[in-house]
Protein backbone atom coordinates (compact mmCIF):
# COMPACT_ATOMS: atom_id res chain seq x y z
CA UNK A 1 0.00 0.00 0.00
CA UNK A 2 1.40 3.53 -0.93
CA UNK A 3 1.48 6.55 1.38
CA UNK A 4 2.07 10.09 -0.40
CA UNK A 5 4.85 11.15 -1.10
CA UNK A 6 6.69 12.73 1.80
CA UNK A 7 8.47 16.40 0.91
CA UNK A 8 11.89 16.86 1.81
CA UNK A 9 11.72 18.22 5.01
CA UNK A 10 10.54 15.10 6.48
CA UNK A 11 13.81 13.95 6.27
CA UNK A 12 16.07 16.99 7.34
CA UNK A 13 17.08 16.31 10.79
CA UNK A 14 17.49 12.56 10.03
CA UNK A 15 19.83 13.51 6.96
CA UNK A 16 21.41 15.78 9.14
CA UNK A 17 22.28 13.58 11.92
CA UNK A 18 22.15 10.20 10.68
CA UNK A 19 25.03 8.54 9.52
CA UNK A 20 25.08 4.76 9.78
CA UNK A 21 22.37 1.99 10.33
CA UNK A 22 21.23 0.34 13.05
CA UNK A 23 18.60 -0.90 15.16
CA UNK A 24 16.28 1.61 17.73
CA UNK A 25 13.47 0.99 19.99
CA UNK A 26 12.18 -2.32 21.88
CA UNK A 27 13.54 -5.87 21.56
CA UNK A 28 12.07 -8.61 23.60
CA UNK A 29 12.58 -6.74 27.26
CA UNK A 30 14.59 -4.13 26.72
CA UNK A 31 15.66 -1.22 24.67
CA UNK A 32 18.37 -1.67 21.92
CA UNK A 33 21.91 -0.76 22.34
CA UNK A 34 21.93 1.83 19.37
CA UNK A 35 18.61 3.52 21.40
CA UNK A 36 20.97 3.73 24.33
CA UNK A 37 24.00 5.23 22.68
CA UNK A 38 21.86 7.86 20.19
CA UNK A 39 19.66 8.97 22.13
CA UNK A 40 18.88 12.43 19.91
CA UNK A 41 18.49 9.73 16.84
CA UNK A 42 16.03 7.78 18.53
CA UNK A 43 14.16 10.59 19.22
CA UNK A 44 14.27 11.95 15.83
CA UNK A 45 13.12 8.79 14.64
CA UNK A 46 10.18 8.82 17.07
CA UNK A 47 9.30 12.27 16.19
CA UNK A 48 9.27 10.82 12.48
CA UNK A 49 6.97 8.24 13.20
CA UNK A 50 4.57 9.67 15.33
CA UNK A 51 4.11 12.60 12.23
CA UNK A 52 3.95 9.65 9.45
CA UNK A 53 3.87 5.80 10.52
CA UNK A 54 0.19 4.85 10.68
CA UNK A 55 0.84 1.31 11.58
CA UNK A 56 1.78 0.26 15.35
CA UNK A 57 5.74 -0.42 15.70
CA UNK A 58 7.90 -1.60 18.71
CA UNK A 59 11.14 -1.29 17.11
CA UNK A 60 12.93 0.90 13.77
CA UNK A 61 15.39 -0.61 11.57
CA UNK A 62 17.87 2.15 9.52
CA UNK A 63 19.26 0.38 6.68
CA UNK A 64 17.82 -2.95 7.43
CA UNK A 65 14.56 -5.46 7.34
CA UNK A 66 12.71 -6.68 9.57
CA UNK A 67 13.33 -9.91 10.72
CA UNK A 68 11.57 -13.42 9.28
CA UNK A 69 8.29 -13.86 9.88
CA UNK A 70 7.22 -9.78 10.24
CA UNK A 71 3.90 -9.58 8.75
CA UNK A 72 2.91 -6.14 8.66
CA UNK A 73 5.93 -3.18 8.38
CA UNK A 74 6.17 0.67 7.08
CA UNK A 75 9.49 0.97 4.86
CA UNK A 76 10.80 4.23 3.07
CA UNK A 77 14.01 5.72 1.75
CA UNK A 78 15.77 9.13 1.68
CA UNK A 79 19.01 10.54 0.30
CA UNK A 80 20.85 11.42 -2.54
CA UNK A 81 20.43 8.14 -4.67
CA UNK A 82 19.31 6.31 -8.17
CA UNK A 83 18.02 2.40 -8.03
CA UNK A 84 17.52 0.48 -5.26
CA UNK A 85 13.55 -0.17 -5.40
CA UNK A 86 12.07 -2.74 -3.78
CA UNK A 87 10.32 -5.36 -5.16
CA UNK A 88 7.13 -7.02 -4.07
CA UNK A 89 6.69 -10.37 -6.74
CA UNK A 90 6.93 -9.10 -9.81
CA UNK A 91 6.63 -5.36 -9.22
CA UNK A 92 9.09 -2.77 -8.44
CA UNK A 93 8.60 0.03 -6.16
CA UNK A 94 10.21 3.45 -5.44
CA UNK A 95 10.17 3.88 -2.13
CA UNK A 96 12.47 7.50 -2.36
CA UNK A 97 10.30 9.35 -0.18
CA UNK A 98 7.17 7.46 -1.08
CA UNK A 99 6.50 5.13 1.99
CA UNK A 100 5.27 1.43 1.51
CA UNK A 101 3.43 -0.27 4.38
CA UNK A 102 4.41 -3.80 3.29
CA UNK A 103 2.69 -7.53 3.82
CA UNK A 104 4.37 -9.71 1.70
CA UNK A 105 7.97 -10.69 0.86
CA UNK A 106 10.39 -7.86 -0.45
CA UNK A 107 13.21 -7.43 -2.06
CA UNK A 108 15.83 -4.88 -1.83
CA UNK A 109 17.51 -3.81 -5.56
CA UNK A 110 20.91 -2.36 -5.85
CA UNK A 111 21.41 1.25 -5.61
CA UNK A 112 22.78 2.24 -8.78
CA UNK A 113 24.76 5.93 -8.03
CA UNK A 114 24.90 7.93 -3.87
CA UNK A 115 23.78 6.64 -0.86
CA UNK A 116 20.39 5.23 0.35
CA UNK A 117 19.11 5.47 3.57
CA UNK A 118 15.83 3.28 4.69
CA UNK A 119 13.18 3.42 7.32
CA UNK A 120 11.86 0.48 8.10
CA UNK A 121 9.05 0.58 11.36
CA UNK A 122 7.26 -3.09 12.94
CA UNK A 123 6.36 -4.54 15.96
CA UNK A 124 7.84 -7.30 17.53
CA UNK A 125 6.57 -9.14 20.85
CA UNK A 126 7.54 -7.10 23.91
CA UNK A 127 6.67 -7.20 27.71
CA UNK A 128 7.54 -3.27 27.22
CA UNK A 129 5.68 -0.29 25.27
CA UNK A 130 7.85 2.54 23.45
CA UNK A 131 5.72 4.59 25.59
CA UNK A 132 7.32 4.02 28.59
CA UNK A 133 10.86 5.94 26.97
CA UNK A 134 11.20 9.65 26.57
CA UNK A 135 14.60 11.31 25.59
CA UNK A 136 15.21 14.01 27.65
CA UNK A 137 18.81 16.40 28.53
CA UNK A 138 20.08 15.44 31.68
CA UNK A 139 23.17 17.56 32.10
CA UNK A 140 23.74 19.00 28.97
CA UNK A 141 23.50 14.94 27.79
CA UNK A 142 20.93 13.24 26.07
CA UNK A 143 19.44 10.51 27.43
CA UNK A 144 16.58 7.75 27.87
CA UNK A 145 14.01 8.00 30.80
CA UNK A 146 11.95 5.26 31.84
CA UNK A 147 8.49 6.50 33.23
CA UNK A 148 7.72 3.64 35.94
CA UNK A 149 4.60 3.75 37.59
CA UNK A 150 4.35 4.42 41.19
CA UNK A 151 8.10 4.88 40.88
CA UNK A 152 10.44 7.58 40.40
CA UNK A 153 11.77 7.64 36.81
CA UNK A 154 15.17 5.74 35.40
CA UNK A 155 17.59 7.53 33.72
CA UNK A 156 19.26 4.95 31.38
CA UNK A 157 22.48 5.14 29.64
CA UNK A 158 24.56 1.81 27.61
CA UNK A 159 26.24 1.12 31.15
CA UNK A 160 23.15 1.07 33.42
CA UNK A 161 20.59 -0.61 30.54
CA UNK A 162 20.16 -4.20 31.78
CA UNK A 163 20.14 -3.60 35.27
CA UNK A 164 17.29 0.17 34.74
CA UNK A 165 15.35 -2.34 32.79
CA UNK A 166 14.81 -5.27 35.18
CA UNK A 167 14.91 -3.73 38.15
CA UNK A 168 11.37 -3.11 38.32
CA UNK A 169 10.50 -6.88 37.27
CA UNK A 170 12.79 -8.19 39.87
CA UNK A 171 11.87 -6.92 43.10
CA UNK A 172 11.35 -9.24 45.74
CA UNK A 173 8.50 -11.13 46.35
CA UNK A 174 7.24 -11.61 49.98
CA UNK A 175 6.57 -15.05 51.16
CA UNK A 176 2.87 -14.58 50.90
CA UNK A 177 0.43 -18.31 51.56
CA UNK A 178 -2.00 -19.70 49.18
CA UNK A 179 -4.93 -20.02 51.31
CA UNK A 180 -5.89 -19.32 54.07
CA UNK A 181 -4.99 -22.84 55.82
CA UNK A 182 -0.93 -22.13 54.66
CA UNK A 183 -1.26 -18.71 56.73
CA UNK A 184 -2.59 -20.61 59.75
CA UNK A 185 0.06 -23.49 59.39
CA UNK A 186 2.80 -20.58 59.20
CA UNK A 187 1.44 -18.72 62.19
CA UNK A 188 1.27 -21.72 64.37
CA UNK A 189 4.49 -22.67 63.18
CA UNK A 190 6.59 -19.13 63.89
CA UNK A 191 4.27 -18.93 67.21
CA UNK A 192 5.65 -21.98 68.36
CA UNK A 193 9.14 -21.19 67.87
CA UNK A 194 9.23 -17.71 69.95
CA UNK A 195 7.26 -19.53 72.81
CA UNK A 196 9.02 -20.79 75.38
CA UNK A 197 8.06 -24.03 77.09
Amino acid sequence: MDSPELCETAFRDLTAHLKKGGTYGLKKTELTRATLLNPYIFYLLMKFGLLYVPIPYTTIKVNGKPPKGCKKYYMVGFGNYTGGELRIGETNYDIWRRPRIVREVAEHLPVLTGKRMTLTFYAVETLRSLSEFEVVMVDEKWVIKQLRQFQPPLYLTPEKRMKAIKEDSEEEEEDIPNDAMEFLSMVITKRSATSPD
